[in-house]
């Protein structure tokens, strides 16, 4: 997004009020904030009791030189909607019977499709707050509508590019987590049964340590 600031309109006066911030290290303006200090959680299907997406006002450098190269240097600020229920499962297997080496892991993002459409509904909320009076009019605020490179084969604004748009620009926030599945001895996915004894996957992890 950006702000009418970034245009050159009233510059004299954007410049004593500071609305908007480009960069963490900067503590001008209304909206100044240390990176991800505020969030919103939203529950994209309404029978459910928990959030699908949580969204990050974000305040910090504008990157993917290539893609936002058009705004650089302009007042901006990201919205950024985040996954926090997936339904895409990865693994993390032994690399060999060496405890010292790295475990293989493979996080398989995205790999579900319904993670995909979650993303899509939380990107289609996130237009939908960017477009309101409070955005729109009072600081006119418009969205960095350049076709994103690799997905010019989708028509703009449909689900098909948010899908495309999705798979290229979603990343991982640095707060992995794991769980280690209960399930009785016939599931070969589980490593624990009901009574949190272990089942074959955590054996295996056991005979290794063993060997120490």
């Amino acid at each position: 997004m950006s702000t009418r600031a970034s245009q050159g309109v009233d510059g004299e006066a954007q410049k004593k009020k500071k609305t908007w911030t480009d960069g963490a290290g900067r503590r001008e303006g209304l909206w100044w904030t240390r990176c991800q200090e505020e969030s919103a959680r939203k529950n994209t299907r309404t029978r459910e009791h928990y959030p699908r997406v949580q969204r990050l006002p974000v305040s910090v450098r504008v990157f993917f030189a290539r893609y936002y190269k058009s705004v650089l240097g302009r007042e901006t600020f990201n919205i950024g909607p985040m996954l926090t229920r997936p339904k895409s499962r990865g693994s993390i297997r032994l690399r060999s019977s060496d405890p010292r080496d790295s475990p293989l892991i493979d996080p398989n993002f995205l790999s579900h499709p319904d993670d995909v459409r979650t993303f899509i509904r939380g990107i289609k909320f996130v237009l939908a707050i960017a477009n309101t009076s409070a955005l729109r009019i009072r600081f006119d605020a418009t969205f960095h509508d350049q076709v994103l490179p690799g997905c010019e084969e989708h028509v703009y604004g449909s689900d098909a590019y948010w899908a495309c748009y999705t798979r290229h620009m979603a990343q991982t926030t640095y707060h992995p987590v794991g769980t280690c599945k209960m399930a009785p001895p016939s599931d070969p996915s589980g490593v624990v049964d009901h009574r949190l004894k272990q089942v074959s996957a955590l054996s295996i992890i056991w005979k290794v340590i063993d060997t120490i």
